[in-house]
């Protein structure tokens, strides 16, 4: 009788790159002769002055029976709450791992066979686990989106961070570095008929996992409504010639478009409670142009909020009288424009302006602001609701 032969063919192979953590993996290896075997498993090779799991290894030889194995992923899990086997016929023994191993790092493992007549060392084996799975698509599907401001998500399993590539062009470019979020919200809106391109690469320690370009449409189909604001802050306006902005808004570049228009509907009221009568004016500007005027004249002062209703329809005709706004109050005065058009009583009119230049590419400003014309006299106003709809 002699001590067995030495430990071989390992599984995972010696210097195996990439093996699965996905799951708790199973050691085997042969050992012709052996009676029991014991085995080392770390995050560093064995030998020197190493402490694994709070349990000191010796310098020299090893110790028998080894400690308990800490497993987890971090390379650590009692040893005896795993299975063991061992058979002398094929003299093949193996291990199964508890818990899945940290992803993108080496661990080394070292089995000692036994039998009656002595103890044999097996070399030292090593292998490296893979990195973090290809990021799997979760929203939005590689088809378009109405939603101008879309949150991007997807997963990838063993992922510690995550890079995120984001543009109009393919590749795309690199818009956040070792976000630890699943998520990412594209500074918006996003340009309303542009195809965008994304892709995300996975990380864990130094590994990479690129993930497939995927990419969408913007498309704010006609009847959506692109923007809905509440708000009911008072705008106290003091000074004649200095308007207040109510209500801003960043119109997508390519919202307009030949065949499609904007609506704006404001909802509010305003007050004039000076001791005086005042002249009220709400404006609507698209990409600094003023596209509409509802002025008010001789406003009564009282100590009552008077409801203010104002609506422009916004087209991309970029010509003159492209532009139609209808303001209603519930004051019984007279209405008038600052372009030209038809001006009823009763604080309702409509209004067709001047040419409106229109850029299909770049993102514009639509705003709504208050101004009234007598000196020394304050007016408030507010905006109730206020929302923009594709036509």
């Amino acid at each position: 009788m002699a001590p067995p032969s030495t430990p071989a063919t390992p599984t995972p192979a010696d210097g195996a790159t990439a093996v699965s953590g996905n799951a708790p993996p199973a050691f085997t290896w042969t050992a012709p002769g052996a009676t029991s075997c014991e085995m080392y498993f770390g995050p560093f090779p064995p030998g020197g002055d190493s402490i694994i799991g709070g349990v000191r290894f010796p310098a020299q030889g090893f110790a028998s029976p080894w400690p308990p194995l800490t497993w987890t992923r971090n390379g650590v899990g009692s040893l005896s709450g795993g299975t063991f086997t061992f058979d002398e016929e094929p003299n093949t023994a193996g291990v199964q791992a508890m818990a899945p191993l940290k992803r993108a790092k080496r661990f080394y493992w070292q089995v000692y066979a036994s039998n009656a007549d002595g103890t044999t060392a097996g070399p030292v084996w090593s292998f490296v686990t893979d990195g973090a799975d290809a990021p799997v698509l979760v929203a939005p599907d590689n088809a378009s989106v109405t939603d101008l401001n879309p949150t991007l998500s997807w997963s990838a399993v063993g992922a510690e961070s995550y890079d995120v590539f984001f543009g109009t062009v393919n590749p795309p470019p690199l818009v956040s570095s070792g976000q630890a979020a699943s998520g990412y919200t594209p500074a918006g809106p996003l340009i309303d008929q542009q195809t965008y391109y994304w892709q995300i690469v996975a990380k864990v320690g130094d590994a990479t996992t690129a993930g497939s370009v995927w990419s969408f449409t913007a498309d704010a189909t006609a009847g959506d409504i692109l923007v809905l604001t509440k708000d009911v802050t008072t705008h106290d306006i003091v000074n004649t010639g200095a308007a207040t902005t109510a209500w801003s808004y960043t119109v997508p570049g390519g919202t307009l478009s030949t065949d499609r228009a904007l609506r704006l509907t404001v909802t509010g009221d305003y007050l004039n409670n000076s001791g005086s009568s005042d002249t009220f004016v709400a404006r609507v500007k698209f990409g600094g142009v003023q596209i509409a005027t509802l002025v008010c004249n001789t406003v009564p002062t009282n100590a009552n909020r008077r409801a203010l209703l104002l609506e422009a329809l916004i087209s991309a005709a970029g010509t003159t009288n492209a532009q139609t706004v209808r303001g209603r109050t519930s004051l019984g005065v007279t209405g008038s424009n600052s372009g030209s058009g038809d001006v009823p009583a009763f604080g309702e009119m409509h209004d067709v302006h001047n040419a409106l230049t229109v850029d299909s590419t770049v993102n514009q400003t639509l705003l709504v602001e208050f101004d009234h014309t007598a000196a020394n006299a304050n007016l408030s106003a507010r905006t109730l609701a206020v929302w923009v709809e594709k036509l």
